[in-house]
């Protein structure tokens, strides 16, 4: 069988950790030798099938949510206490709210806005700045989420 004839190496539902990035994550999509993985978090990342292993279910721990996992396989965050999870567009977004990026949790410190409407500079202490251009999940302190 040629290279290109092969079986992957994973399918769809692999839990695997790439080890360029050291994130864990379930395979969502498998093609060409590339691989489309999502976190516990819910970001989503293309990594190369070479450079991904099996992950084991007692393995590397620092991506895990808040409260480890529950049963086999990755544990879908409840979010940082004393904050609720909204999905909101870029331009609604507010200083003190958490970000999930990288997997972990980054405080908006201070924001931009650029040329579009939509678009947002995310200004942390603990992470680089970053455009948010798309509707996504923050976590907003509970006692904010009514005002």
């Amino acid at each position: 069988m040629s290279q290109r004839e092969r079986e992957p190496r994973f399918r769809k539902g692999d839990r695997v950790t790439d080890t360029e990035r050291g994130e864990r994550g379930v395979v969502k999509v498998v093609h060409r030798g590339v691989l489309e993985l999502e976190n516990s978090n819910g970001f989503v990342w293309p990594a190369m099938e070479t450079v991904c292993v099996k992950a084991t279910s007692s393995g590397d721990s620092r991506n895990r949510g808040r409260g480890g996992t529950k049963g086999p396989g990755l544990a879908k965050p409840k979010g940082p206490i004393g904050y609720e999870a909204i999905e909101c567009p870029p331009n609604s977004v507010r200083v003190g709210d958490l970000i999930p990026l990288d997997g972990r949790y980054h405080r908006v410190d201070d924001m931009r806005a650029t040329s579009g409407r939509s678009q947002r500079v995310l200004i942390f202490r603990t992470h680089a700045p970053w455009l948010m251009t798309v509707h996504g999940k923050v976590y907003r302190p509970r006692a904010r989420i009514a005002a």
